[in-house]
């Protein structure tokens, strides 16, 4: 689950500065999880889920004092989890669609294979600016050089492109499953 978060984080630095955050205040997530819900399935879905939501709004998160990181960190916690048991008592049973089939986690070498491939399989106009950003590294300003278009127009894309990405792999399963990707 944190490489997944990590993949939807710009740079390296960034990249730092969120598992730095991670190491902090993973426990802290978990219990404030823990004590809104009681089915330790939904904790632990809980816990992913505001991972994610971190990772997608990154770039505003690392702005905030310590003080306001720990506040901000446990609203979103109790957000999610007050959505997932809402949902939970809403749940409508409704058949997969025939030609689902669950994913097969061993079928990818490694975290960096699945989410390539998941970019792939994007719209042209998110695929082409994570590619950039993502497997070749690229920053911003060359992505916007590259395809001549404005630089906030690469970053919104990069923006919904990763919340599209995490969108794909949760409705793939991985997160149902419990897989730690």
């Amino acid at each position: 689950m944190v490489s997944i978060c990590l993949a939807m984080i710009s740079d390296g630095a960034e990249q730092v500065l969120f598992l730095a955050l991670y190491a902090e205040y993973e426990t802290m997530v978990y219990q404030v999880a823990l004590a809104v819900l009681a089915d330790p399935a939904l904790v632990e879905d809980a816990v992913q889920e505001s991972w994610l939501r971190v990772a997608i709004s990154f770039y505003r998160i690392r702005k905030l004092n310590a003080d306001s990181v720990k506040g901000y960190l446990s609203i979103l916690v109790k957000n999610v989890c007050l959505d997932m048991n809402g949902k939970k008592n809403e749940i409508v049973e409704e058949a997969l669609p025939e030609d689902w089939h669950a994913p097969d986690p061993s079928r990818y070498t490694d975290v960096l294979d699945l989410v390539t491939e998941r970019i792939r399989e994007m719209p042209l106009q998110y695929r082409e600016i994570l590619e950039r950003k993502y497997i070749l590294g690229y920053t911003n300003r060359e992505i916007a050089h590259a395809l001549k278009i404005n630089e906030s127009t690469v970053a919104s894309r990069v923006m919904r492109g990763r919340a599209l990405l995490a969108d794909m792999l949760r409705k793939e399963g991985f997160n149902e499953a419990g897989l730690d990707i």
